[in-house]
């Protein structure tokens, strides 16, 4: 795993908000190695809560 990778995957949830949203506002000046790696935590973290839900929703 990258450090980088690393410190995304220690993000909370808050500063990952916050952390997608100044990516979203500042796009054309962020490094796509950041975008990519919020975006992959981001898409890790829907996953993982949509696959919660629908266990919960079989329960």
């Amino acid at each position: 795993m990258s450090e980088l990778t690393e410190r995304v995957q220690q993000l909370t949830p808050a500063e990952l908000v916050f952390s997608l949203r100044e990516v979203a506002e500042n796009v054309e000046l962020i490094d796509p190695d950041i975008t990519a790696a919020l975006l992959t935590r981001a898409a890790d973290d829907l996953a993982r809560a949509h696959s919660e839900e629908a266990s919960d929703d079989a329960s």
